[in-house]
């Protein structure tokens, strides 16, 4: 809608494959410029294997070595904690209310 015509909430950088730590740290440097430009309070990274969730400060600025949340996406898949905890985190009405 017009609220977020040029920002986003939140927005998750999904790779194919993220095994090697300079994959890692591509995604999370290039979801962090999404996030900056559009003024994302969370972002994530993911790939086929997992999701890995982030705070970004209102500077912009993020610490890739403190998610908020990390798990295998079969784990959140199967575990109704996992799936409840993400839904804290980035559940629709969470997001919503997100700035």
């Amino acid at each position: 809608g017009d609220r977020h015509f040029e920002s986003a909430p939140m927005l998750i950088e999904a790779k194919y494959d993220m095994s090697l730590i300079t994959e890692q740290q591509k995604a999370f440097s290039q979801a962090l410029s999404y996030a900056r430009m559009l003024r994302s309070s969370i972002m994530g990274i993911c790939d086929k294997e997992r999701l890995v969730l982030y705070k970004v400060d209102k500077n912009g600025a993020s610490d890739r070595n403190k998610p908020i949340y990390e798990n295998h996406w079969e784990t959140i898949y199967s575990d109704a904690v996992e799936g409840a905890k993400l839904k804290q985190l980035i559940g629709r009405d969470v997001v919503k209310d997100l700035h």
